[in-house]
């Protein structure tokens, strides 16, 4: 509870409007991570190389997380 009280006040000074709009959503990013025991690096990097590729159906952090642990040769990733 406190990460997200120390939130509220970082996101006061994010510097402009369009990255206060952003910073919660990456931070939301981050916590669904965590609480599907993702790698949060590896995650936001899928993320952000496929963001503009349309054909690309980007998957939540629970569907990576199911798709991480699939066998070798079994991950679309």
């Amino acid at each position: 509870m406190r990460a997200v009280a120390v939130g509220r006040k970082v996101f006061l000074l994010v510097g402009s409007e369009r990255a206060g709009h952003a910073a919660p959503i990456y931070y939301s990013l981050v916590e669904s991570c965590k609480a599907n025991r993702v790698n949060q690096f590896t995650y936001l990097t899928h993320i952000l190389s496929n963001a503009r590729n349309k054909t690309v159906q980007l998957p939540t952090p629970d569907e990576f997380a199911e798709l991480s642990a699939a066998p070798a040769g079994g991950c679309a990733l």
